[in-house]
This record gives structure tokens, C-alpha cells and sequence, in this order.
């Protein structure tokens, strides 16, 4: 009886899930309804793929999943964006809300933000030498 009570109750969740996330469930879950500029949405579809992919299995590896991510696909592919300064702002208010719960030190946020300022001088660097050719 309990297993058919549990199986029941997991039905329930993911049907009151899939309310919520409604037309954007192929978005990673972020709700229809959210209040998010276009460029915070996209950051944090970067940061949720990325995320889905090296978890935060504690706070003491934020740090080093927020390093992780200014060198991993998102990172270059915000360093890449049109929308590099509002993606790049996202990032830091991301950055910022962790540092205020005390999951990262100023010396790493400072860092990260650096390194995606360094990937993007590269990327605009290889343009450069591109459209010179």
C-alpha cells in the first residue's frame, strides 16, 4: 500500500512540475512566469546546463564550480555573446548573491570575472585577425 501511496505522490509532483515550468520545460526548467530580463534567463540556462553537468554536491566546491565555468563551453559561449556586458552583469549578480551567503571569497569572484574579461578580449582578438584576412 505505501508503494502504491509514493508512486502516486511522485505522479502528482511531476504533473504540478510540469505546470510550472510550462511552455519552457525544454528550457531547463525555468518557470513561465519568471520576472527575468532576457539576458539573467540566458545566463542562468548556461548556469543550470552547466550545473546539470558538474554538480554542487556541497558549498565547499563553489568556488571551484564558479571557476570551472568561466573555462567551460557556457563561459566561452558568454564570452563569445553579442550580449557579452548583460550576460557579464548577470554573472556578477550570481557571483555577488553568492559571496553574500558566504559560498564564495571576493578573491574568486574577482577571479572569474577577470578570466571571462580575458576570454572575451581573446574571442575579440580572433575576430580581429579573422576579418583581417
Amino acid at each position: 500500500m505505501a508503494r502504491r501511496k509514493r508512486a502516486g505522490w511522485k505522479r502528482a509532483q511531476r504533473a504540478r512540475l510540469a505546470g510550472v515550468a510550462g511552455a519552457h520545460a525544454d528550457d531547463f526548467g525555468l518557470p513561465a512566469a519568471s520576472s527575468l530580463t532576457p539576458s539573467c534567463r540566458h545566463f542562468m540556462l548556461l548556469w543550470n546546463r552547466f550545473a546539470r553537468h558538474h554538480p554542487l554536491s556541497s558549498d565547499y566546491i563553489t568556488s571551484t564550480r564558479c571557476e570551472q565555468f568561466v573555462t567551460s563551453r557556457e563561459g566561452r559561449e558568454i564570452a563569445a555573446s553579442p550580449d557579452f556586458a548583460e550576460l557579464r552583469a548577470a554573472f556578477s549578480q550570481h557571483l555577488a548573491a553568492l559571496w553574500r551567503h558566504a559560498l564564495l571569497q571576493p578573491a574568486t569572484l574577482a577571479g572569474c570575472l577577470g578570466s571571462l574579461d580575458r576570454l572575451r578580449a581573446e574571442h575579440l582578438e580572433q575576430q580581429q585577425r579573422q576579418q583581417g584576412r
